[in-house]
């Protein structure tokens, strides 16, 4: 039906029925699809081929009228009222002002982002295994909000809490301390816990706080995008190590003029692997000789199920070095920008003179204080359980299948396995590529790997190990039929390519 083809793509990223329905119909609307004086479905069309309330379709109408994209017609008539050519030529936009050196980086930062996503728009008909934001395993909106009114009745107006040292046994930072002693083996006191909005404004503000423009700062690759973006934001260098050359790291080390390393060692984003404990014990003797500091990132470790369990970096830290990040919006939802770190008592004040300059003075956001009362009712930790049930029952069964299908062209390590499988190509990078265009031509895909792998020429060391071809399939948000599907898709695709 006109102009509603693309709903259910933005429905799959996380967005609600009309936010869905609104967006879909304006970037129709702004990139010329829909045109002026086209019309509209009805709503009570849109409502019965999307199978939504009419008032839904009533809201996202009325959205796009008050921004001048729609006009009602008498006769219950929608009309598209904007064209492309109402956008004000080029050059008549007014300029960007002068930027300060950080404005212009994180502009061109999220220029390049926008390059290297991966943006491919994929048909109806084509089953998308990649890993997904919301994976299903997440806390239902039903129970939050429950957790959200309870917060809501418990409230009391406080003196606002000028200073962390002061929160109580009902804090989050306190709920913070009891779960990393019980399931972490970190031993923090509540008043080195800084609550942030998620995990990588954690790692922003300690970058800001420790690193000068030029200097270097060793992160991971592959790893997460988002960690070189900061570096760089705020002038610094990244410099790179291969976590899949086990040789390289010890050589890095010895030559680095890096005072700060970034990494993920309980379970490496994308390839779930665990740093072993020699590689611990050197990055620990590396910080301590070079008067270096380590961030620890443990954002995605809840959910392994490796046979691997090490004590946490900051666990067998004992001269203050590393710093420890966590987060909740992988376990309870994407949605819920809710992360943590843990630092030594010295760093304590520049990190609060930070937090002071974007927030003088902070009150404690209900989200805060409902997340507080969850964790110290012991439903946190039910819910992490009940998560990991589901993962272990379903990663062996995924994996299996998955070997059924592409074993003889792809491989992975089960014990790395938690919310997305990630496999190497065991071929050329062309015969990869081809394959990709067959598994395509046969209504599945996923995504490439290569977009986590980051090559600079002002490394230090190159990669002594050159990057395999590697795809990343999530397996959280698939129920079983679904992944049996796309398995035999990418086993129609393998046998066309054995025919090659």
């Amino acid at each position: 039906m006109n102009g509603l083809s693309g709903y259910h793509t933005w429905l799959a990223q996380g967005f609600g029925k009309e936010e869905s329905l609104y967006r879909c119909l304006k970037e129709q609307i702004l990139d010329g699809r829909l045109k002026q004086g086209d019309v509209l479905p009805s709503t009570r069309e849109a409502a019965r081929a999307l199978q939504l309330s009419r008032g839904t379709v009533i809201t996202a109408y009325d959205r796009l009228r008050a921004e001048g994209l729609a006009l009602a017609q008498q006769g219950g008539y929608t009309l598209v009222a904007y064209t492309t050519e109402d956008r004000a030529p080029k050059e008549q936009q007014a300029p960007l002002p002068r930027l300060s050196g950080f404005g212009a980086r994180v502009l061109a930062l999220k220029r390049n982002e926008g390059i290297s996503r991966d943006l491919i728009k994929h048909e109806n008909n084509i089953l998308d295994l990649s890993p997904q934001e919301c994976t299903g395993l997440e806390l239902s909106r039903e129970t939050w909000q429950r957790w959200m009114r309870e917060a809501v009745r418990e409230f009391a107006w406080q003196k606002k809490r000028m200073n962390p040292l002061e929160a109580d046994e009902s804090s989050l930072e306190a709920a913070i301390e009891l779960h990393l002693m019980r399931h972490r083996g970190v031993e923090a006191h509540r008043s080195n816990i800084r609550v942030t909005r998620g995990s990588q404004e954690a790692i922003m503000l300690l970058v800001q706080a420790l690193i000068n423009p030029g200097e270097r700062v060793l992160i991971e690759t592959p790893g997460y995008a988002g960690i070189r973006y900061i570096v760089e934001s705020v002038g610094g260098i990244p410099e790179y190590y291969n976590v899949q050359d086990s040789n390289q790291l010890e050589d890095i080390l010895s030559v680095t003029t890096a005072k700060l390393m970034i990494l993920t060692p309980n379970r490496q984003f994308p390839t779930g692997a665990t740093m072993e404990w020699q590689q611990r014990s050197q990055v620990l003797r590396w910080a301590q000789e070079q008067d270096a500091l380590i961030i620890e990132d443990d954002f995605d470790s809840d959910f392994g199920l490796g046979s691997k369990r090490y004590e946490l970096l900051q666990s067998m830290d004992h001269s203050e070095r590393v710093l420890y990040v966590g987060s909740f919006s992988r376990t309870i939802h994407p949605t819920l920008r809710l992360g943590y770190m843990v630092i030594p008592s010295r760093l304590v004040p520049i990190i609060d003179a930070i937090r002071g300059v974007y927030h003088r003075y902070e009150a404690i956001p209900m989200e805060e204080r409902a997340l507080a009362l969850f964790m110290r009712s012991g439903a946190y930790e039910r819910h992490l359980r009940r998560t990991r049930r589901i993962i272990s029952q379903r990663a062996p069964l995924y994996s299996d299948r998955l070997s059924q299908a592409i074993g003889s062209l792809m491989e992975w390590k089960p014990d790395h396995i938690a919310l997305h499988i990630y496999a190497e190509w065991k071929g050329s990078p062309s015969s990869y590529a081809a394959f990709k265009q067959l598994a395509l031509s046969h209504g599945v895909s996923w995504k490439d790997g290569c977009i986590y792998e980051h090559l600079s020429c002002d490394h230090k060391l190159e990669p002594t190990m050159p990057f395999r071809p590697s795809a990343l399939f999530g397996l959280a948000h698939m129920n079983q039929a679904e992944w049996e599907l796309g398995c035999q898709r990418l086993r129609l695709a393998a046998q066309s390519m054995s025919s090659f």
